[in-house]
């Protein structure tokens, strides 16, 4: 039997969850669609890889409880950007721009699994896990999300409004842009003589850029490079794998000493160039995926979230998927997706071009900024609230 259910939410990730939760908070009824059972919490706690949260994604997650000290976060206080083999670099400070830090950076599932907590005991809310959705479409009086269950059994809902937050579940008549990057990454967390505390490395390489963030008392390394190399460095060894990061990172963390198991994953990004239809909206992985260089994929996808929560408000009767609701969000979001997608791209792609003149080009930018009191405020404060608020 069809019945109307309010707003769903279709993937119960990041930035699905903390939607579902907020919405339910404000009263909206929710439903709450995931691929996953979320009563099976290991999975998500073993998943340490690492996420960079900026102040501005803490403060949104404050608002169901969930603060850096309560996971365990570690501060960026610190950036150093640098270019392999190339003159210049930058140390961009958090005091520059008037803030106590960049943000924190945590496990990603820590947190997940600190977001599925927070859903308890909420209402009106409704989790349908261990889910397979098979198709979202939107007509002029309802969303129609169509799905099988854990049995295997053929569901179907209409809702006032479907949103989607996972990549994974896609909406009838969607256009999007898509590329593949020349690279894969590899993470892992690695252990050094002298930990960098606060300190941040984002290092530049005609491979690839390679970051290594502070997680205490470790460092999150994501190390990006064509498909060829990464092969070459899963099949190392441990010591061997710490003696080529060594080389190709340098001594300013001092000499590696361990690490956890390597994972891999194919760098592709994803762009959608209609985020929402007839009552339906898509955010997050959903609406746009990034290259990991600049850290940005989770703070874009909750600011797409936080938007939508702020526009719906608390629940009044109003139609949540209403065409000029709809409308409304995606003119406030349009612009920082666009630049935040492109910035990303172009910081993947650019550096590692063999274009004459980049390394002077860049080695010229680098001290301009590092030597620019205004300019290192300004990009402060960007990287710790996000490129748009």
């Amino acid at each position: 039997m069809r019945q109307q259910h309010g707003i769903g939410v279709v993937g119960g990730g990041l930035a699905g969850t903390w939607l579902a939760a907020t919405l339910a908070r404000q009263g909206w009824p929710v439903l709450l669609i995931e691929a996953q059972r979320l009563t099976d919490a290991v999975p998500a706690q073993r998943d340490l890889r690492t996420l960079a949260l900026s102040m501005a994604s803490w403060a949104q997650l404050g608002a169901l409880g969930i603060t850096p000290a309560a996971l365990d976060a570690t501060p960026i206080r610190r950036i150093h950007v640098s270019y392999r083999g190339r003159p210049g670099r930058v140390l961009l400070d958090a005091a520059d721009g008037g803030i106590d830090s960049f943000g924190h950076t945590v496990a990603y599932g820590r947190l997940l699994h600190a977001l599925r907590a927070a859903l308890a005991g909420l209402e009106p809310l409704e989790v349908a896990d261990g889910c397979q959705v098979e198709a979202v479409a939107g007509s002029a009086v309802a969303a129609r999300v169509r799905w099988r269950d854990a049995r295997g059994q053929a569901c179907e809902r209409l809702l006032d409004l479907a949103v989607i937050a996972d990549g994974g579940a896609r909406m009838d008549g969607s256009a999007e842009l898509c590329w593949t990057y020349r690279q894969q990454a590899l993470a892992c967390r690695v252990s050094s003589e002298h930990p960098c505390g606060d300190l941040a490395f984002e290092r530049f390489t005609v491979e690839g850029p390679l970051a290594l963030l502070p997680a205490y008392p470790d460092h999150a390394l994501i190390w990006t490079a064509p498909a060829a190399r990464i092969d070459a460095l899963m099949a190392l060894p441990d010591a061997q794998f710490l003696a080529a990061l060594q080389e190709w990172f340098g001594d300013r963390a001092g000499p590696f000493t361990a690490c956890t198991a390597r994972q891999r994953y194919p760098l592709a990004a994803r762009f959608a160039l209609h985020s929402g239809q007839r009552r339906v909206v898509r955010i997050a992985n959903a609406a746009q995926t990034l290259h990991p260089v600049a850290g940005q994929g989770f703070n874009l996808g909750l600011r797409d979230a936080s938007r939508l929560a702020a526009l719906l408000g608390p629940a009044d009767g109003r139609d949540p998927g209403a065409a000029q609701l709809l409308d409304a969000q995606r003119r406030a979001r349009g612009g920082d997706r666009l630049l935040t997608s492109g910035i990303t791209h172009a910081l993947a792609e650019t550096f590692a071009l063999p274009l004459p003149g980049l390394a002077l080009g860049s080695a010229l930018g680098f001290a301009l900024l590092d030597g620019t009191p205004w300019l290192r405020r300004g990009f402060a404060r960007l990287m710790g609230e996000g490129l748009a608020t």
